[in-house]
């Protein structure tokens, strides 16, 4: 039953100049070690681009090739 699990962004939207670093952050109330957050950018008039995938197993899925600066973790203090 998927019906209490959900991903909030902790920001509807970032701005940031070309070449700038940022960090994305959501909220996820899960409830299954095997679960996964799937991360994707996509630009106007383009399709959604794979980022990055990450797992409460700790498994770690980066884009093939890795998109240079690109990472993600899990706090599981924080969900």
């Amino acid at each position: 039953d998927a019906s209490g699990e959900g991903i909030a962004p902790l920001s509807s939207s970032e701005c940031v100049t070309n070449g700038d670093s940022i960090i994305l952050t959501c909220n996820y109330n899960g409830s299954f070690s095997s679960d996964s957050l799937l991360w994707y950018r996509q630009y106007s008039s383009s399709k959604p681009e794979f980022l990055f995938l990450v797992s409460e197993s700790n498994l770690e899925q980066p884009a093939d090739p890795p998109i240079p600066g690109v990472s993600a973790k899990i706090n599981e203090e924080k969900n």
